[in-house]
This record gives structure tokens, C-alpha cells and sequence, in this order.
């Protein structure tokens, strides 16, 4: 993408420190596009079942190629760090009882009243 570049190291620390401070479901959104690199339309099409087993957080994302941008290619699999499994528990555990459907879209507004981009300073 034109105009894009890498987060530096300081930015990249800046934006955790904020991240930690923001609901749960957009810390593990942000945390998931920051420590995966997957765009957020990747993001968008992860289930529960491809961040959790059924008793805990997974060790690694496998995201199939129908998911990737272009459907095609190899499944792209992304090791879940301390970080990203921090926000990924906090938010499973408040999503409490859907977080066992494991074709359920990791992220949701449903039956919550949709809210616009946090603001992260």
C-alpha cells in the first residue's frame, strides 16, 4: 500500500501500552493485526475455532487460503505470542458461553450495540 511503512520499535511499544487500556475485543483485534500480520479483513474471518482448541488458546493460527487476500496459495499458519494470547483470554473469557462455538467469528457486534474506532493516543 502507497504511504505504508513498518512500525518502528518505539511505536510498536507505544501502541501495546495504549492497546492494554481499550476493550477487550479491540485489544484482541489490534493485538491479532499487530502479532499476526493479517489484514483486517483476515482478522475479520478468524473463528473461535482457529484461535481456541475447545479448552485453551491455540499455539498457532492457521488461516486457510480462502481467507487470504487473492483465495489462493498455502495456508498461512502465525505462532500466537504471550501478547496476543493475553488478549485473546480476556476477551474468550468475556464472550463467555459463545466463545464455545468454534464456527462462531472470532470477532462480533451481535447482540451488543456497535461502536466506532477506539482512540488511541
Amino acid at each position: 500500500m502507497a504511504g505504508s511503512r513498518p512500525l518502528t520499535p518505539s511505536e510498536e511499544r507505544h501502541l501495546v501500552r495504549q492497546i492494554r487500556r481499550i476493550n477487550a475485543r479491540d485489544r484482541a483485534l489490534i493485538s491479532a493485526q499487530l502479532f499476526l500480520g493479517f489484514r483486517i479483513s483476515e482478522v475479520l474471518a478468524l473463528t473461535i475455532g482457529h484461535v481456541w482448541d475447545g479448552s485453551r488458546i491455540r499455539a498457532r493460527v492457521a488461516l486457510p487460503p480462502r481467507f487470504l487476500k487473492g483465495g489462493f496459495g498455502t495456508t498461512r499458519t502465525i505462532p500466537i505470542g504471550p501478547e496476543l494470547r493475553r488478549a485473546l483470554e480476556r476477551y474468550l473469557a468475556q464472550r463467555g458461553g459463545s466463545a464455545k462455538r468454534v464456527r462462531a467469528k472470532l470477532a462480533t457486534t451481535r447482540g451488543k450495540q456497535a461502536h466506532g474506532p477506539c482512540a488511541i493516543s
